[in-house]
């Protein structure tokens, strides 16, 4: 007869979930920058990636362009250069985060 432990499984998991949401929340860095205003380079400077967390600005100037949807923003920089850049990477990318973190907790066993 086989048997599954099940305590072993939800450590397994465990164990990979920090691995996997720190490997996505990389990403998450790299898709939402492709988006985030260039003029001057400190949005690239003061992004921090808080591993398997979040990603974050800590600039009020940031802060204050992010939700600047009534801003103009320059564009020679960086083409895609807009306001909540973000939820613009989220929107594009969520399905694709989602199917990742599945497949490597599915690939885990």
């Amino acid at each position: 007869m086989d048997s599954f432990d099940f305590g072993k499984a939800a450590q397994r998991i465990k164990v990979n979930e920090e691995r996997i949401k720190r490997v996505i929340v990389e990403d998450m860095s790299v898709k939402a920058d492709q988006y985030a205003p260039e003029d001057t380079g400190k949005t690239r400077i003061e992004m921090v990636v808080v591993p398997g967390k979040q990603v974050m600005w800590s600039n009020e100037y940031i802060e204050y362009i992010f939700w600047g949807t009534s801003l103009n923003f320059q564009k020679t920089h960086n083409p895609k250069a807009q306001a909540m850049w973000t939820e613009r990477a989220t929107t594009e990318n969520i399905d694709s985060w989602a199917e990742q973190y599945a497949d490597a907790i599915e690939r885990g066993f």
